[in-house]
């Protein structure tokens, strides 16, 4: 993974607000942070370039976050992925989670927890 994947944050939200306030959490953090209000969004956008951590904070998972969870580890094995507690349901299939690293939270967690979780992930390629 080159330097600039391993620096990458995708930010997935359905709640603008909270889509604001994590993006501006996590590039004041100094990370770069691609962000998107919708999966299938993100999906276009992890078709096209790898990320080394994603936080994915949806209200209703479905079909598609799936889709993109394939696509993320696709494009980065290594990935680490943080999930709102409401992914649980959709990850049953060991081909998209196998090898993929996954954290939960609770839906609407603060940016100072998600951050925590996001320099966790980074120190972990370290």
């Amino acid at each position: 993974m080159t330097q600039a994947t391993w620096s990458r944050i995708l930010l997935v939200s359905d709640d603008p607000d909270n889509l604001v306030s994590l993006k501006a959490a996590l590039d004041a953090a100094g990370h770069d942070v691609v962000g998107c209000p919708t999966v299938a969004e993100a999906v276009i956008v992890a078709q096209r370039e790898p990320f080394a951590v994603a936080v994915i904070d949806v209200q209703q998972p479905d079909e598609m976050g799936l889709e993109l969870l394939g696509n993320l580890r696709h494009m980065n094995s290594q990935i680490h992925v943080i999930l709102n507690a409401a992914f649980q349901l959709l990850l049953s299939e060991k081909n998209i989670t196998q090898g993929t690293t996954l954290t939960y939270v609770e839906k609407a967690a603060s940016s100072s927890i998600v951050l925590n979780h996001v320099h966790l992930a980074f120190r972990a390629y370290v």
